[in-house]
């Protein structure tokens, strides 16, 4: 059974202090998480050689989590992804967020689930973080109060489980934004590690990356159906490609495992399996990180990391076509992703 520590981490502009809680399995390969956004911050698995490595992007400074727009590692909401124009309707009421991504709403908000010192229970070998968000948080209705579980067993797969309550009506849709990079988070680029994502179809979107409509990946750069290097076709010309400079996109996955990564010159392989009907595919497109602020002094910039979104889809709220993302009061939010850790030899 796995074990955890827990060592002290940084301190918040608010004078906060915060903690690194380590994850530990038989093998020795651990995972640390920490109550500062509910984060993940490393990822440390043996490559093909033996070496340790790293898979996982972070900050090393409480500035960056608290202002960073990576997101790295965090456990973003009470929305994950945009909003169009941080509008939309409930119950007859309109309610207006933050627009906090050119006119749009991203990721919950200016102070989100992400910027915001979490509660910590430790049960045996998970950690667990709360968080109670009242009623006109960032604009949003209702109290929710939010679970999320971390765990990495000796089979060396890191899962994570969401559980959320509300008191009325609201929208919930949560997600963990952790950046990987197989060839360790002190690589420059991702583009040479390889994708398979088992999805026929994903969805367009316009200018403000706001979805406008599904699509086939067939005879597209989006046809990660068979393993290709992400890079394989980044730069290709394509008004997708365009608009978000990169893979910014959803994609409706079929089966589980729903994705798979790999780097040719670690060995390191990661298998994504999840109950959520959307992974997001972020390339890091935006990723601009001094070595002040990342960790281990190291200099993070575009496609330094890539991110497998698990979620519902983007701005469901507004897309009736979309399966609903409303929580009604009463009901439980749940969800669960699991990333496993192998070495191809």
């Amino acid at each position: 059974m796995s074990t955890i520590t827990t060592t002290p981490f940084v301190t918040t502009s608010g004078g906060r202090e915060t903690h690194l809680y380590r994850i530990t399995n038989s093998s020795g390969w651990y995972v640390e998480v920490t109550d500062l956004g509910a984060a993940i911050t490393s990822i440390v698995v043996r490559d093909r050689k033996s070496y340790w490595r790293d898979v996982a992007l972070s900050y090393r400074t409480a500035l960056g989590f608290e202002k960073g727009g990576e997101y790295f590692g965090a456990t973003v909401g009470r929305c994950a992804g945009r909003i169009a124009k941080g509008h939309f309707t409930l119950n007859d009421k309109e309610y207006q967020l933050a627009t906090n991504n050119g006119e749009n709403h991203l990721h919950g908000g200016v102070f989100s689930f992400s910027r915001k010192v979490w509660n910590t229970t430790i049960k045996k070998d998970k950690v667990m973080f709360t968080i109670s968000s009242p009623d006109g948080d960032e604009s949003y209705p209702g109290r929710v109060d939010v679970i999320v579980t971390y765990s990495f067993n000796d089979d060396n797969e890191l899962t994570i489980s969401w559980d959320a309550a509300s008191d009325s009506d609201t929208i919930c849709n949560l997600t963990n934004h952790v950046y990987f990079n197989l060839n360790g988070e002190g690589d420059t680029s991702i583009l040479d590690n390889e994708l398979k994502i088992d999805a026929s179809k994903y969805i367009e979107v316009d200018e403000g990356l706001i979805p406008l409509g599904i699509k086939k990946v067939s005879h597209t750069p989006f046809d990660f159906r068979h393993f290709k290097l992400i890079g394989e076709d980044i730069f290709k010309e394509d008004v997708q490609l365009e608009r978000g400079s990169g893979y910014d996109h959803s994609f409706i996955i079929r089966n589980n495992p729903c994705v798979i990564a790999s780097s040719p010159r670690t060995g390191i392989t990661l298998t994504c399996s999840t109950d959520y009907p959307i992974v997001h595919l972020y390339t890091g497109n935006f990723v601009d990180v001094t070595c002040e602020n990342g960790k281990n002094g190291h200099t993070y910039t575009s496609h330094a990391g890539f991110c497998l979104e698990t979620q519902m889809y983007n701005d469901a709220i507004n897309h009736p076509e979309y399966p609903s993302v409303i929580l009604h009061k009463g009901e439980k939010y749940h969800h669960k992703t699991t990333y496993k850790f192998s070495v191809q030899r």
